[in-house]
Formats: C-alpha cells, sequence, structure tokens
C-alpha cells in the first residue's frame, strides 16, 4: 500500500485528514511497525528548526528585548495567523449552533406545515457540526505542530549554546538547570503553543453567548455571569498558587539534577570511600522536597 506523508498530498486529503486513512487501514489487516511510518515533514525537522530559530536569535532579535520571544515569533507568525483563523472559523460555527437548533425549535413549536426553510435549517444545522468538529482538528493538529517545530528549535539551540559556554558561564549555570530548560521548559513552550489561540477565542465566544442568552433570557443571564465571575477569581487564585509551588519544585528539581549529576561524575570516588549511602539520603532529601 502506498503512503504519502501530510507534505504531498493532496490539499484535498489534507483538509478531511484523508492522507492518514492508508496507514489505517493497513493497522486494521497488519501489525503497524517502524517501517509504516512516516517520515517527518521537512517543516519538523529539528536540525533544521534548530539552526532557523539559532540564525534568527544571533542575527534578527539579538539586540531587542525578549529576543527568545520576538525570534519564535518571527519564525512561526504566519502559522500562529493560521491557527487564528481556523479558530476564528470553528468560534462561527460553534456560536451558529445553538442559534440554528432554536430556529428550529421555533418552527417545530409552529402549528403550520414545516416550510421549506425548515430543512434548509436542519441541513444548516448538519453543516454547521460538520464544519465546527473539522475547523477544531485542523486548529488543534495545526497548534500541535507548531509546538513540536517551537520545541524542536530551543531544544537544539539549548544543546548547542551549553556546548560553547566558557568554564565561567558554565559555573554559574549548572547541568541540573540546562536539563530542566531542555526537558521541562521546552516542554512547556509546547503546551503553550498549542492553547495559545484560547487566550483570545474564549472571551469572545463567552462574550457572544452571553449576548445571545441575554437576548433570550432577559436579565435572568446576569445571575450566571455572576457565578461565571465568582468562578474566574477561584481559579485565578488557585492558578497563582500552583504557579508558586511550580516554581520551588523547579528549585528543587535543579538541585537534585545537579547532584545527579556530581554522583555521575565521581562515582569511583564515591565507591571508593563507601559514600554510597550518604548521597543516597541526599538525593532521597531533595527528592522529598519536591514531593512536599
Amino acid at each position: 500500500m502506498m503512503f504519502v506523508k501530510e507534505e504531498f498530498s493532496p490539499w484535498y486529503k489534507r483538509i478531511l485528514f484523508h492522507w492518514v486513512s492508508p496507514l489505517i487501514t493497513e493497522g486494521k489487516k497488519n501489525p503497524i511497525s517502524d517501517e509504516h511510518l512516516f517520515e517527518l515533514n521537512q517543516s519538523e525537522d529539528s536540525a533544521q528548526r534548530g539552526e532557523d530559530f539559532w540564525s534568527a536569535l544571533n542575527t534578527i532579535c539579538r539586540a531587542s528585548r525578549r529576543p527568545v520571544l520576538r525570534a519564535l515569533w518571527h519564525l512561526h507568525k504566519k502559522t500562529f495567523l493560521i491557527i487564528s483563523l481556523l479558530a476564528f472559523i470553528n468560534l462561527l460555527f460553534v456560536t451558529a449552533n445553538p442559534l440554528i437548533i432554536r430556529e428550529i425549535l421555533i418552527t417545530l413549536k409552529s402549528t403550520e406545515p414545516i416550510a421549506a426553510n425548515g430543512w434548509w435549517l436542519a441541513f444548516a444545522l448538519m453543516c454547521s457540526a460538520l464544519l465546527a468538529n473539522l475547523s477544531i482538528h485542523h486548529v488543534y493538529h495545526t497548534a500541535l505542530k507548531l509546538g513540536m517545530r517551537m520545541r524542536a528549535g530551543l531544544v537544539v539551540s539549548i544543546y548547542k549554546k551549553a556546548l560553547q559556554l566558557s568554564h565561567a558561564s558554565r559555573a554559574e549555570s549548572g547541568t541540573g538547570e540546562i536539563v530542566n530548560l531542555m526537558a521541562n521548559d521546552a516542554a512547556r513552550v509546547y503546551n503553550v503553543a498549542s492553547m495559545l489561540h484560547s487566550a483570545w477565542v474564549l472571551p469572545v465566544q463567552t462574550l457572544v453567548i452571553l449576548v445571545a442568552l441575554f437576548q433570550i433570557m432577559g436579565t435572568a443571564t446576569l445571575a450566571g455571569l455572576a457565578v461565571m465571575l465568582l468562578m474566574l477569581w477561584f481559579s485565578s487564585r488557585r492558578a497563582k498558587k500552583m504557579m508558586k509551588s511550580r516554581k520551588r519544585l523547579m528549585e528543587q528539581s535543579d538541585q537534585r539534577v545537579s547532584l545527579m549529576n556530581e554522583i555521575l561524575n565521581g562515582i569511583r570516588v564515591i565507591k571508593f570511600y563507601a559514600w554510597e549511602k550518604s548521597f543516597i539520603g541526599r538525593i532521597r532529601g531533595f527528592r522529598e522536597k519536591e514531593l512536599a
């Protein structure tokens, strides 16, 4: 069976995600092995992403404030705009669904025979639901690919920078901090990129829904709005506490990873003097602080 990866597939297959259908069909018949898997698209190649980010960081954004964010925006602004457009299209269809259902209910309550517009409303509801699902899948698919590109560029650049550090810089930035940057912080950028569109989509969607509810239910909508604002206040306080806990956790994690690196580098001396229990106790101490 012929497998064609996404970037070489026709546009209609990419819109309907039909490019992955041969792989699913093969998986129903035989176990999937490494030879069946697609190669990465050229835009997701780690080496290329790292080179592009390193070049943007050093030649374009070095003299500006927040060079990392500016470099990421310079490289991926087109993808950000595509995700925003897809999210806006999804917002339109998601908001249209309840409004169409309302018109259908009004038509059904009528004692008159269902006119042609009733059938058109049913057809519009079906199309709206299908397009809403298709657009949200494209939003998440594109956002996840964007997060993977950003993470790959950051990890490669961090590793490249770590190899170029002077002795003085290495004394200031320990191995544990570098490992955390590559493993945890870069992964957080990936998670943020995949959900960044929600920062503007959710407020706009909430506003549109509140306006529609106010037109239907009147002042009773204010009670629901008050409950929602109260829950947002509680959620914000909880999020601040979680951020503080996360910061303390990262500090303890840096110390534990640095200690593990020192142990591995000096394992012969530790074994020679039988210091295993002492270092195990120190590692457990840092781990307990992480989990506290």
